[in-house]
């Protein structure tokens, strides 16, 4: 069983976040501050949990407040709510990131009350493989009640659980939120390295600090965690392809890939500790628009 606590990445955090971002707007529109009002602040966040509820349902939510003999309002959208949100958020995917087991899909459960938090899923499906259920409400309390008899060894007292024995559900998923697959119009079609960009085809690219002869090969520093052939890129009809072949294992994007990932213009690769870092990119005709 392992866990990671986030301190400094928590609810508290994200409350405060949201309220220093409503803040701002009001100072922008308004030049009124909120935050320098006692009574102004308690509204904000007094009102915040209405205004996250308001926008599960909706793109855009209206803050009032009491101001300079007048009523003050800002219009905020999810989108502003997720930008002020996205380091806890990046916090919480790096740290799902890290639990992965080597190779395999994510499964990830999340409370009713974070499902719905603008830009939390969608931050989410970001992820490579990664499944997310949201649970329904009062999750956590239902589940203690179901195994209370774990939890309760003698009476009155409260065992600390580190694990329950609680089976993986196989029903459908309420949210597949990345398939290996990537859009045409994303895939890579080179590899860069050290400022010099490598074509990918069907032919394997075999990348290593010690390639053999008469193998198409990049050619990176060897170092701590470099194979000399560590991986190999492909291109084919389905898509861009990595291949791990190394000992200590390729990064792709901070995961560490066990077999075989799809590749999309824009990740990145890390071979080695702190080792070396490769580019996909997508060349295109023309000044690259649509």
């Amino acid at each position: 069983m392992r866990y990671e606590l986030l301190p400094q990445h928590g609810w508290l955090a994200l409350r405060q976040a949201w309220i220093d971002m409503i803040a701002a707007a009001f100072v922008r529109k308004t030049r009124f501050d909120p935050l320098h009002e006692a009574a102004s602040e308690q509204r904000l966040w007094d009102g915040l949990p209405g205004w996250l509820a308001a926008l599960e349902n909706g793109d855009a939510v209206a803050i009032e407040l009491p101001g300079a003999g007048s009523t003050l309002a800002v219009e905020l959208v999810r989108a502003d709510f997720a930008a002020a949100a996205q380091g806890v958020y990046d916090a919480v995917a790096q740290v799902l990131q890290r639990s992965r087991p080597m190779g395999a899909p994510l499964h990830v459960r999340v409370s009713h009350r974070w499902s719905g938090l603008p830009g939390f899923a969608d931050r989410l499906a970001e992820l490579r493989d990664c499944e997310l259920r949201p649970l329904p409400l009062g999750a956590a309390a239902l589940g203690a009640l179901a195994f209370e008899r774990t939890l309760r060894r003698d009476p009155g007292q409260l065992a600390l659980v580190q694990r329950l024995p609680v089976p993986l559900a196989r029903g459908p998923a309420a949210t597949v939120t990345l398939a290996a697959g990537v859009a045409p119009d994303e895939r890579p079609s080179h590899v860069v390295y050290r400022g010099l960009a490598w074509p990918l085809g069907t032919e394997p690219l075999q990348v290593g600090s010690a390639v053999p002869a008469g193998q198409r090969a990049l050619h990176v520093s060897a170092g701590p965690g470099i194979s000399r052939v560590h991986c190999r890129l492909t291109r084919d009809a389905a898509g861009a392809w990595l291949e791990d072949r190394s000992t200590y294992g390729t990064y792709l994007n901070g995961e560490r890939v066990g077999g075989r990932a799809a590749l999309r213009a824009g990740d990145r690769l890390r071979l080695g500790n702190p080792g070396v870092e490769l580019e996909l990119v997508r060349v295109v005709d023309g000044d690259g628009a649509a």
